[in-house]
């Protein structure tokens, strides 16, 4: 299924909002100077939560509470390095023209425009629209489970892997060899042996278009082995034990999924609508030429322009 949420970008954004909420709301510290250091069970518990990623204050509280005198020196010793660091970094200007600082600056902005607690619950209705709107997104591929002999091109060449092959398709299906036996039988193959719910693109990258499209069309026959089938390896003989058509998965069955995928679709266009209010408040200035197409070079050279 290629649901929004198991996209990589997405888990980096759910955690992207929640360091940004913590450092909303969980800094408790004073104004103080840049060469004081004030430590305190806020200031302790944010260093906590920042390092493991997770924001929990009671978790944490009661790690505090935990902690003998010796762990909690330790930690406080840790923080106020991770502290003093951080502060002559700021002082040397160490962030200029660094563009991995550039970039986790404006995720942190772009993440706080679209605050988790901002977006309200989706109603049924709009959980219904966008499952309508995105039905493709819940589309889940169809896919086959197979076992396959492997005959090497190497060394007798092609005829003699085709030899090989034709001989001993006919032993699986005499001794009717079950899925699970392939493996004992023929040359070893560079990926699997067994084959189990594969989509088409996965099975393509091991075998090519022309063998999978011959494999795809296969009736399930647990007691059947067909081929030999060609690929860029050698030949191959294949038993197919199960075919899942492609289909739509029913609303019914994903609900709380796609709410999910609601919510974030409404988090980012909530940040984009921020992003394009700030961008209205500045004044962008081109200042390189034009691009010269042929026709425009064509108009200036009439008018004798260089």
């Amino acid at each position: 299924m290629k649901s929004i949420l198991k996209q990589p970008l997405v888990h980096f954004l759910f955690i992207g909002l929640g360091l940004f909420v913590l450092y909303e709301f969980a800094g408790e510290n004073e104004e103080v100077d840049d060469k004081t250091i004030v430590v305190n069970r806020a200031t302790l518990r944010n260093f906590l939560q920042l390092r493991s990623r997770t924001f929990d204050r009671s978790r944490f509280d009661s790690q505090l509470e935990a902690l003998d005198a010796a762990g909690r020196e330790k930690l406080i010793d840790e923080y106020v390095r991770e502290e003093v660091l951080y502060r002559e970094a700021l002082t040397k200007e160490l962030y200029q023209n660094d563009y991995i600082i550039r970039q986790r600056l404006i995720q942190r902005l772009e993440f706080g425009q679209g605050r988790v607690g901002s977006v309200p619950d989706p109603t049924d209705e709009e959980v219904q629209k966008y499952f309508e709107e995105n039905k493709d997104s819940y589309f889940v591929e169809p896919n086959v489970t197979f076992a396959h002999v492997f005959f090497s091109f190497e060394p007798h060449g092609k005829a003699g892997a085709k030899e090989r092959a034709e001989k001993k398709l006919g032993e699986l299906n005499s001794a009717a060899v079950p899925f699970d036996q392939s493996v004992h039988h023929g040359d070893r193959f560079p990926y699997h042996v067994n084959y189990v719910e594969r989509e088409r693109a996965y099975i393509v990258g091991h075998f090519g278009e022309a063998m999978t499209a011959l494999v795809m069309e296969l009736e399930p026959d647990e007691k059947k082995w067909h081929g030999p089938y060609e690929s860029s390896h050698g030949l191959h003989l294949v038993m197919l034990t199960k075919r899942t058509s492609g289909r739509t998965l029913k609303l019914a069955t994903i609900a709380d999924e796609v709410k999910k995928d609601v919510r974030v679709a409404a988090m980012e266009a909530e940040t984009q609508k921020a992003v394009d209010q700030m961008i209205e408040g500045y004044t962008v200035r081109v200042e390189f030429p034009a691009v010269n197409t042929p026709a425009k070079a064509e108009a200036e050279s009439q008018r004798g322009e260089p």
